[in-house]
């Protein structure tokens, strides 16, 4: 990581931690019409969410 200018992290967490925050934040996704359930899933409708004004970021890979 050092050789590709990455800094190491200062604070390290588990994903564990913050699983009442997640299905908080899933849950008023779902609310807003900003995502679905569908066969016991969540998905992100980009529909709405550009919709609703929002953009989704794309990776845009680096040529040579």
């Amino acid at each position: 990581m050092e050789a590709l200018g990455i800094r190491e992290p200062d604070v390290l967490t588990r994903v564990t931690e913050y699983v009442p925050q997640i299905i908080a934040f899933v849950e008023t996704i779902i609310e807003k019409g900003l995502a679905y359930k569908s066969n016991g899933s969540v998905y992100l409708s980009l529909d709405a969410f550009h919709a609703a004004g929002h953009n989704y970021r794309k990776l845009n890979p680096a040529g040579p």
